[in-house]
């Protein structure tokens, strides 16, 4: 596959994408050798070939996957698994290289002014002395396909969590000793002040931002619900949250 990749000179997709930081998953893509995607590890025991598959189409950035291989237990496949539908989303220099079910949490990466997307990435710009792994995010907006344009937010919508409307059962995963729940809020914001399904929010106070930070669940025109996880044990927690502000975007984002 890598020799391929080396043989093709300025092919719009082909190549290595990979995570920042230092131990990077890592996805090559080729026409005819079809795709990997390869996590390391920094200890090394989890580190190996998650995902394997060929390119079945390729159309303008989007390329139609057959997966034929996937773990379903390695951290990566479940953080980023790949479908049959994979985006190449230029933002900046980069292209990310963005599976479809996991175009929701890149949008909400962008939107939220902080966070740098968990998606394998290839940088195309001309500096020859780019950094992988301390990458500064792009100022631009991404070219996201335009069924997800609505979740790309030039300003945050802010709201109040209304209400704790549902404390719902996930199902039990094996070797897990503590229960998991989506804990369910009404929201005081719906479609007419930008709130979109998929969109996540940040509660004021809320620290645990990567577990707890709740997803869009439902919208109407002034209305909405999003859920957030929680455990058997943190119903007063769940609780404490009702009255609060919530917002769009990341508690570390700089003032614009």
């Amino acid at each position: 596959m890598l020799a391929e990749i080396a043989r093709l000179v300025e092919h719009p997709w082909a190549g290595v994408y990979r995570t920042a930081g230092k131990w990077p998953d890592e996805l090559a893509l080729a026409p005819e050798a079809g795709f990997t995607l390869h996590n390391s590890s920094w200890c090394g025991t989890c580190e190996g070939y998650v995902s394997v598959g060929s390119v079945l189409t390729a159309r303008e950035s989007t390329l139609q996957l057959l997966v034929e291989l996937q773990e379903p237990d390695n951290t990566s496949a479940v953080w980023y698994g790949l479908d049959e539908t994979l985006h190449l989303v230029r933002w900046g220099d980069l292209s990310f290289a963005v599976a479809e079910g996991s175009m929701e949490t890149f949008c909400a990466a962008v939107s939220d002014g902080w966070t740098f997307p968990s998606i394998p990435f290839r940088y195309v710009g001309e500096r020859g002395d780019f950094d992988f792994e301390h990458v500064t995010r792009p100022t631009e907006r991404p070219r996201v396909p335009a069924a997800f344009e609505h979740l790309i937010l030039e300003v945050p919508v802010t709201c109040r969590v209304v209400s704790l409307v549902e404390w719902r059962r996930r199902p039990q995963l094996d070797g897990k000793e503590r229960q998991a729940y989506d804990a369910v809020y009404a929201l005081d914001a719906g479609s007419d002040d930008g709130l979109a399904v998929g969109m996540r929010l940040f509660v004021e106070g809320e620290k645990r931002w990567s577990w707890h930070n709740g997803r869009v669940e439902r919208v109407e025109s002034a209305a909405g619900r999003f859920q957030m996880l929680a455990f058997e044990d943190e119903r007063e927690w769940a609780g404490s949250l009702v009255g609060k502000r919530a917002t769009t975007r990341h508690p570390k984002a700089p003032e614009r």
